[in-house]
């Protein structure tokens, strides 16, 4: 990951109902606004986004919510720098 430090936001959801994105995704927004980065741009980030979904497997995720532009699944890969999962991570930058 790009930088030394991060920042989790801890997003417990079942994997039942893990296709859900409010008030998830915007959530997400805020904290890299506020704490991540030091300018507008997603490369001015001061720190790492990593998103923990500590309930869901990572391919049952992927299955749900792919990195699909005409989805609103793809709001989930557009800041954070890795989505963490009860059996892996995937880092996105």
């Amino acid at each position: 990951m790009k930088c030394n430090d991060s920042i989790i936001y801890k997003i417990v959801m079942s994997e039942a109902k893990c296709k859900r994105q409010d008030p998830y995704t915007g959530t997400q927004f805020i904290y890299d606004y506020c704490y991540c980065r030091k300018g507008k741009n997603i490369n001015d980030k001061k720190m790492n986004l990593i998103l923990y979904f500590p309930e869901i497997r990572k391919n049952v995720w992927l299955e749900k919510n792919p990195n699909n532009l005409d989805t609103k699944s793809s709001n989930w890969y557009l800041i954070a720098n890795a989505l963490m999962f009860k059996d892996d991570i995937l880092i996105l930058r």
